[in-house]
């Protein structure tokens, strides 16, 4: 639903089911699971979109710190959060 919101341009209520979403995964995965990664990097998507680069950046480092962790630096999930990363570092 908050990928559908986020398409729609209704950016408040993506974030609005993003975080409810995180708020689950956090409480039944834990803090360093791979999907509470995707929240994060949901929600900053969302930050970039709404013009948000500080909160956006904020989200997709939360996200980055999850995935070196567990994921390791050579997995490409972890290339694409660098380039979230970068094309946010643009736009500031």
């Amino acid at each position: 639903i908050g990928g559908v919101c986020n398409n729609k341009g209704e950016y408040d209520k993506a974030l609005e089911w993003y975080q409810k979403c995180l708020d689950i995964r956090l409480k039944t995965l834990g803090a360093e699971h791979p999907s509470v990664a995707t929240s994060y990097n949901n929600i900053g998507g969302v930050c970039n979109n709404k013009g948000e680069y500080d909160k956006a950046l904020e989200w997709y480092q939360k996200c980055l710190d999850i995935k070196l962790k567990i994921l390791g630096v050579e997995h490409p999930s972890v290339a694409t959060t660098y380039s979230n990363i970068r094309h946010c570092q643009k736009k500031l």
